[in-house]
């Protein structure tokens, strides 16, 4: 049976050919170049942290720390080839080498952030997304299906939110 989480990545690259959603705006951070190295570093510094500070929930989602690692780089390749995205290698291998000195209740505080504190992308509100990193503001709301979205404004302190990405920085959303 697969996890939420391996239906979700198998749904995005499986629909993404098939799908209306997405922009041809680019973007020029500075911050380009082959993601793959860097997603892969990512995964298996995230698949560590998480096996280190949510056993049980790792042995759910993944399974083992091959195909952990598998789901997250393909996840993380994905995200990072969507329009509008600017976490590039930098920002991912900078988030990289957080997960070793996290601390659990930082882990468990921030995980629906996956990318760490990468930067929000270049589609601004109303722009059609399929994550939260292709948006300005980190939030990009996702119709019933699950594959098209929007981007809408950043939630504030005290703003409902489904995911911490979305809140201001050094906060996170609690009771989702």
């Amino acid at each position: 049976m697969q996890s939420g989480f391996r239906k979700l990545v198998s749904a995005l690259v499986l629909a993404l050919p098939l799908s209306g959603c997405g922009s041809d705006e680019s973007s020029d951070t500075g911050d380009t170049g082959p993601i793959e190295q860097p997603c892969a570093n990512y995964a298996s510094a995230r698949c560590e942290a998480m096996q280190r500070c949510a056993p049980a929930l790792f042995d759910l989602e993944h399974g083992n720390t091959d195909a952990c690692r598998a789901q997250i780089s393909a996840w993380c390749t994905h995200v990072g080839h969507l329009p509008g995205v600017q976490a590039g290698p930098k920002a991912i291998g900078s988030c990289a080498s957080t997960f070793d000195s996290m601390s659990c209740d930082t882990w468990q505080a921030r995980r629906d952030d996956p990318l760490c504190a990468a930067p929000g992308g270049t589609l601004g509100a109303d722009a059609p997304c399929l994550d939260g990193y292709q948006c300005s503001s980190k939030a990009c709301y996702l119709d019933a299906s699950g594959l098209c979205g929007t981007c809408q404004p950043a939630a504030k302190t005290g703003d409902p939110c489904r995911l911490s990405m979305e809140c201001p920085a050094s906060t996170a959303c609690v009771g989702y």
